[in-house]
């Protein structure tokens, strides 16, 4: 329903699969519910309702040992602080994510991370930052086949080339 705007309905449908996968203490599913609605409530510009469902999130993905489901909470929990204009806890989230990616073999979160910092650089006007995270970045998004991940490089690029 999201992919629809029916953000209602997708409320609405997180409730119901909240009480679903405690009644049945599915941890996974709770945890992976939560990150869902956390990322709903970002949309909604509910920014203390993200927060929350993503604390709950990283504390069940921690229970199930799931660390592609904390990196990819630590990365929402980066885009989430970008919103409130804190850079550095962005930075924070972002660079938990990492490790976590790494583990799970996650290439294609661990690239999108990578650029992310690298916008969080390019916003604090860090031009050698930005540099480094993009030339960390780059072979993960070409081997990921990132079109999102070389859009938003060739974004940087451009700005890096104006602000010379």
């Amino acid at each position: 329903r999201v992919r629809r705007d029916d953000l209602d309905g997708a409320e609405a449908d997180y409730a119901r699969a909240l009480d679903l996968y405690t009644a049945v203490q599915g941890n996974l599913g709770l945890a992976t519910v939560h990150q869902a609605r956390g990322d709903l409530r970002v949309r909604r510009d509910d920014l203390d309702g993200a927060e929350a469902d993503y604390a709950r999130a990283l504390d069940l993905y921690t229970a199930v040992q799931s660390n592609l489901g904390l990196a990819h909470v630590h990365r929402a929990r980066g885009d989430l602080r970008v919103r409130r204009d804190d850079l550095d806890g962005a930075i924070k989230a972002y660079l938990q994510a990492l490790p976590l990616y790494q583990a799970a073999q996650g290439n294609l979160g661990l690239s999108n991370t990578l650029v992310e910092l690298a916008t969080v650089a390019a916003m604090q006007g860090d031009r050698a930052r930005t540099t480094e995270r993009l030339e960390q970045a780059e072979p993960l998004v070409e081997a990921t086949h990132n079109a999102y991940g070389r859009k938003r490089i060739a974004d940087l690029r451009r700005w890096l080339e104006q602000t010379r």
